[in-house]
């Protein structure tokens, strides 16, 4: 035993590491290391669960956003289900009208007229293939 001792395996005053571990400083030094590697392994699964949460708001945010259009054309898809809904979407987008009516489209302030012959004075009685192959014609020239 007393070789033991006094080799410094005991840890007598004679080991110089337990006076040297015995200071506060070094306590505090080893107590900091630790203290910084826990930190720096929670750091990143950390900002990767904040990152998630982000993204996880952004796509509810989105979700909600496309339920709201969803609905609405929904909505719409409804009215067209009415035939007199699509009947005045035919005759307001298209012109369209009933046979036997005559169709006027009102110009706005500023807008001019288009000017040249009248319609029915062109119609000679030919189908639409004429009027197409004059129309072929005409752009040769």
């Amino acid at each position: 035993m007393a070789e033991a001792s006094s080799a410094g395996l005991t840890g007598s005053p004679a080991d110089p590491w337990s006076s040297r571990l015995d200071a506060p400083a070094v306590r505090a030094t080893i107590l900091l290391v630790v203290l910084a590697a826990v930190v720096l392994s929670l750091a990143v699964p950390l900002r990767q669960f904040i990152r998630q949460a982000d993204e996880n708001r952004a796509l509810a945010d989105g979700i909600a956003a496309q339920q709201l259009r969803v609905a609405e054309l929904e909505r719409r898809a409804e009215l067209w289900q009415d035939p007199a809904f699509a009947a005045g979407q035919a005759r307001e987008r298209l012109h369209f009208v009933y046979p036997g009516e005559v169709g006027y489209i009102v110009l706005g302030e500023g807008e001019r007229p288009l000017t040249g012959p009248d319609i029915r004075q062109q119609d000679n009685g030919d189908g639409w293939y004429s009027r197409l192959w004059e129309s072929v014609r005409a752009a040769g020239e």
